[in-house]
């Protein structure tokens, strides 16, 4: 893999994990200094949308750091050749991005049903999709 991505991964990971946290904590300060109803249910949608956009990015980001982890371990433990995963260790990256689209693709509907990115949500997992 080349270095470029493997570091790129690392930073954008590293950064969207920061924001999380940063966003938690700042949300916390938020919640105790604004009184109005209506104000707090606009950032509350606002730091839904924003935390699941950090947590997209952070799953994301995390694809190639894993495969360049995955690849170089590899390379110690295993006395075969393994020049073809070598060789072919973005397009592995880029088959896990796919599942993850494919997955959101998937979820996103589901969650806009569900009132996922709301303050809160007003329906549960357990509950059926008809």
């Amino acid at each position: 893999m080349d270095g470029d991505v493997f570091n790129l991964g690392l930073l954008a990971a590293g950064l969207a994990f920061l924001g999380i946290i940063a966003l938690s904590a700042i949300g916390g300060l938020l919640e105790r200094s604004i009184k109005s109803e209506a104000e707090k249910k606009k950032f509350g949608k606002i730091s839904v949308v924003l935390a699941f956009s950090l947590f997209v990015i952070l799953c994301f980001s995390l694809v190639p750091v894993f495969v360049g982890v995955f690849v170089s371990l590899l390379k110690g433990a295993v006395p075969a050749d393994i020049g073809f995963i070598e060789k072919n260790d973005m397009l592995i990256v880029f088959g896990f991005w796919a599942i993850i689209v494919i997955g959101l693709a998937i979820a996103l509907p589901f969650m806009k049903k569900d009132d996922f990115f709301s303050e809160t949500g007003k329906q549960g997992a357990g509950r059926r999709h008809d």
